[in-house]
Parts: C-alpha cells; sequence; structure tokens
C-alpha cells in the first residue's frame, strides 16, 4: 500500500492520477422594458417653441419711457406660461427656448400713413390710370368731331331706306253725330233756371200788387214771422 492513497486502490491508479482542468461559463441577461404605443394619424412627434419676450416698459415721473429687461424669476414664469399653453410634453422630447431682447428699443410716436396719392407705391397705377383717361378722352374727341359728322349722310340714307313708303289716305265717310250728353244737361238746367226766375219775378209781382192793394194782409203776414222767430 502507497502512503497517501486510499484503501482498496492499486498502485497503477495511483499513478495515472494528475491535475485536471474545469471551466464554467454564467450568463447574466440585461433587463430590458418594451413598450408599445399606439398614436392616431397624423400626431406631433416632437414640437419645438421658440418666443422672443419685448422688454418691459417703464413710464417715469417725467413721462418719459424706457426699456428694461424682465428679471430671471419672471422670465421662468412666462417659460412655464408658453410650455402649458404649448401642451409641453417632455417625455415625447419637446423643446422650449424663451429669450428677452429688445424690439425697437423705446416706442416711436404714431406716424399715420400717406394719403394714397402721396403713397409711392400707388405712382405706377395712378400714371397708368391717367394714361387711359386721355386715351379715352382722345377717342371720344375724334368720334363726335370727325366720325360723327362722316357717317351723318350714311345714317340719313339708312333711315330713307328702311322709312316705308306712306300709303294712300283714303277718305272716311263721317259717322252720324250723336247729341251730346253735357249739352243737353246744360240746356235742361239753363231751362230750369229761366222757369225758377220767370217764377220768382211772377210771385214778387203778386205780392207787391197784394201789398198796395190791401197792406192789412201783409202786415198781419209779417207779423206772424216776428212772431214765428221769437
Amino acid at each position: 500500500v502507497v502512503p497517501g492513497t486510499p484503501p482498496g486502490t492499486t498502485p497503477a491508479a495511483a499513478a495515472n492520477a494528475g491535475p485536471t482542468h474545469k471551466e464554467s461559463t454564467t450568463n447574466y441577461e440585461v433587463d430590458k422594458t418594451v413598450r408599445y404605443e399606439q398614436r392616431g394619424m397624423g400626431g406631433l412627434r416632437r414640437l419645438t417653441v421658440a418666443v422672443v419676450v419685448n422688454y418691459k416698459r417703464i413710464i417715469g415721473k417725467d413721462g418719459k419711457v424706457t426699456v428694461k429687461a424682465y428679471t430671471p424669476e419672471e422670465m421662468a414664469k412666462i417659460n412655464d406660461l408658453v410650455k402649458q399653453a404649448m401642451g409641453y410634453n417632455q417625455d415625447r422630447g419637446d423643446a422650449v427656448s424663451v429669450a428677452n431682447s429688445p424690439f425697437d428699443g423705446v416706442d416711436k410716436p404714431y406716424e399715420p400713413p400717406p394719403e394714397w396719392w402721396r403713397d409711392p407705391a400707388n405712382l405706377p397705377m395712378a400714371k397708368d390710370l391717367l394714361k387711359f383717361l386721355i386715351t379715352a378722352l382722345i377717342l371720344l374727341y375724334i368720334v363726335l368731331r370727325i366720325v360723327r359728322p362722316m357717317m351723318r349722310p350714311v345714317f340719313k340714307k339708312i333711315d330713307e331706306i328702311n322709312t316705308p313708303e306712306p300709303e294712300p289716305e283714303v277718305p272716311e265717310e263721317p259717322e252720324p253725330e250723336e247729341p251730346d250728353e253735357a249739352l243737353i244737361a246744360e240746356e235742361e238746367l239753363r231751362k230750369m233756371e229761366e222757369n225758377t226766375a220767370r217764377g220768382y219775378r211772377e210771385n214778387l209781382a203778386m205780392a207787391k200788387k197784394l201789398a198796395v192793394e190791401d197792406p192789412r194782409i201783409v202786415a198781419n203776414v209779417i207779423k206772424e214771422w216776428i212772431g214765428a222767430n221769437d
């Protein structure tokens, strides 16, 4: 028995024993998160907004207007306001940039626009309009002073040709005259007036004769009229 060998082992087996090599591999998988997003057609992939804010206006006691930049705190509030207005989404990758810069410095006084005939932009149109008016006046003068007198005999000849010859007049037979109703009514009215006037004259003559022959009857009649009126 060879010292250092377990019992039951032959020396030949002990002589074959030698160094051994063993390898093992361990794979570590990296955790990952898979997210699926389903968006509607025409959605925004990213929104980038840039805003430039004018300096704030400050009116002094003397009425003079000056401009001054906003403080960082005020710019932060403006930045938050812009984000709320645009619907800022950080996950979508939106970007916002707000800058403070003077536009024109101090506000300039208002200057009314010039009249349309003094506006340089309207000068070409005014020239074209003037040319058109001059051309129209020249054509009108030519038509009235030259063309019209020349065409007057031609127009007269055309009228003579187009005018039909007058037909011979046929004497009309006189129709029997009918009595005019107005004349008849006037004659009847005249006769009635004559009869009325004649009766009035006869009654007046009879009253005068009665007054001469018997004045008491006339006096009694007058008294009765006066008493009836009272």
